[in-house]
């Protein structure tokens, strides 16, 4: 198995944005943003999927606050 075929492909509201090494502390740390408060929006959701070592990321519009 090659090592590009152990990495996660990261979807961003179905566009791939890129591949993770990690994908089960990059979804913690989605989560843990989603729960601070202000660093993202609680209408983001982010998912692991195991069978396919997908993450998968859903915004709403206006889910991620733009820089001011």
């Amino acid at each position: 198995m090659s090592k590009a075929s152990k990495k996660s492909r990261v979807f961003v509201d179905g566009a791939l944005i890129g591949l993770s090494d990690a994908p089960n502390e990059m979804v913690a740390r989605v989560r843990k943003m989603r729960r601070r408060g202000g660093e993202l929006s609680p209408e983001v959701n982010v998912s692991y999927k195991e069978y396919n070592r997908d993450i998968i990321i859903h915004t709403d519009r206006g889910g991620v606050p733009a820089d001011p």
